[in-house]
């Protein structure tokens, strides 16, 4: 199934929805295709860019587009900026399912929304004790925490990620590999894992290699 696809060759793969082996979340999709292929391999949530002006953005017609076509799945409306206003009047032309975040402060205000939150932070192995501070000191807890980061954990950063692991609830963005990602997320044990969506090549051609290998490996038996 890996390779580049068109929208018509996704039928057979949307009419026998998959089972994945973990909880998985793609980000920063942008177009049908890619959605109704995540959807299909029993992709838990899609993620969408809602920050005007980023490269992947989505607009409120382009995402009701999708919505359209799409079942099974959690939307997630992906956020980078700290403008707690500028959020809330994006909510009103998205009909959401999670919300994610890149600011601790905007837990509270926006857990007042009502809808669960994704927490995305840069994994810092000297730090791992912020997820404690955030649990203990906000009124409004995630319902996810996102650690990414753009290189391979060493072997001590494997043990404290399996320790946080087992303390909350924990979407893995990097560190895995395809030959070995079974083999990691046994050790470390997360909540779940965090892809990105796939690139445009051309109108209507999408290169979803990578993603779709690492789907693959997950699927489970029959």
């Amino acid at each position: 199934m890996a390779g580049i696809w068109l929208i018509p060759n996704l039928r057979s793969l949307i009419s026998r929805k998959m089972a994945l082996k973990t909880f998985v979340k793609i980000s920063s999709v942008t177009n049908l295709s890619d959605a109704r292929y995540c959807a299909g391999m029993g992709v838990d949530i899609i993620g969408f860019d809602l920050d005007e002006g980023s490269d992947h953005y989505v607009s409120p017609s382009k995402f009701k587009e999708i919505e359209r076509w799409i079942s099974g799945v959690k939307l997630a409306g992906e956020f980078t900026q700290n403008n707690i206003e500028i959020i809330k009047k994006a909510l009103q032309n998205y009909q959401l399912d999670y919300l994610q975040i890149s600011e601790t402060n905007l837990l509270d205000p926006l857990g007042k929304v009502g809808i669960p939150i994704i927490l995305k932070l840069e994994w810092d192995p000297n730090k791992t004790n912020i997820l404690e501070s955030i649990t203990q000191n906000q009124p409004s807890h995630p319902e996810y925490f996102l650690l990414d980061n753009d290189r391979e954990p060493e072997i001590e950063e494997i043990k404290k990620l399996k320790k946080l692991c087992s303390e909350f609830p924990i979407l893995l963005g990097f560190g895995f590999l395809k030959h070995d990602i079974e083999q990691l997320l046994s050790t470390i044990s997360p909540g779940g894992i965090a892809l990105k969506g796939a690139r445009e090549l051309k109108p209507g051609f999408y290169d979803f290699d990578e993603m779709a290998e690492i789907l693959e490996l997950l699927e489970k038996d029959d």
